[in-house]
């Protein structure tokens, strides 16, 4: 259901409808209409619910203790200087800041985080600059839900792209178990390659994870391609295909 639309006509202005979702294929939609009637698009909009522009609070804190904030959105409304704000206030107020960088693909993304990061004084936890999300992630965490840290890997994917792209002849094939370890055709041997080179990437880390986390450590598995790897090793005691999903929920109940 599309919101009602606000009209600002009353205000002087050209008629200017806005509204959250247009009615196509396309989802959101933005255009920018000058920072004055965006203010007054603002004041209207919050006038409709009794407030005023001064009375939006500042994300405030949870009785309980982690409190986290998820920012969200499109590209160019301000989510990067928005975090660096909240954690200044956050800081200044005698909290202990750290902040997580989620978007690593986009250009410069991590960098500006950096920055502002660095200007309040607060911890920055980043992937490597220009990580894709087709990468393969092994993440290290305590009983406690403690981070400790983790590992990046190309996927397989991006290996499959890498053979099309880089050499003359070879063709590009999907990612997928094939008959036989042996290829007995040029498609049947980048087929294998691909499955099995990344089966044992991925049995390899977790072995070299596990000796150096003292032995004993519950593997998970989630992620697009979990599926495909989970038949054929006995290297986790769960698969969780929704993990990500799982962990918004909890960031949604953390905020209530």
């Amino acid at each position: 259901m599309t919101p009602e639309p606000i009209d600002l006509h009353h205000l002087g202005r050209e008629r200017v409808i806005a509204s959250y979702l247009l009615d196509t294929d396309d989802g959101p939609a933005l255009f920018d209409c000058g920072p004055a009637t965006t203010v007054d698009a603002l004041k209207a909009g919050l006038a409709v619910r009794g407030l005023a522009l001064t009375d939006v609070p500042v994300a405030p804190m949870a009785p309980t203790s982690p409190h986290v904030v998820l920012v969200v959105g499109v590209n160019g409304t301000g989510k990067t200087t928005t975090v660096g704000k909240l954690a200044h206030y956050y800081r200044t107020s005698g909290r202990s800041v750290m902040v997580c960088a989620a978007d690593t693909f986009r250009a410069a993304a991590v960098e500006q985080l950096a920055v502002w990061t660095q200007r309040a004084g607060v911890d920055l936890i980043r992937a490597q600059s220009g990580a894709d999300p087709a990468a393969v992630t092994f993440d290290a965490v305590t009983a406690k839900g403690e981070y400790l840290g983790g590992v990046i890997c190309p996927g397989p994917q991006i290996a499959a792209d890498a053979l099309f792209q880089r050499t003359a002849r070879l063709p590009r094939v999907d990612v997928r178990k094939p008959q036989s370890v042996i290829g007995h055709t040029t498609v049947g041997a980048i087929e294998s390659g691909l499955f099995y080179g990344y089966l044992g990437m991925v049995e390899s880390v977790m072995r070299r994870m596990i000796e150096e986390l003292g032995g004993r450590a519950t593997c998970i598995a989630t992620g697009g391609l979990a599926p495909l790897v989970l038949p054929e090793t006995k290297m986790f005691e769960a698969h969780e295909p929704d993990i990500t999903l799982h962990g918004l929920r909890i960031i949604w109940e953390r905020n209530q």
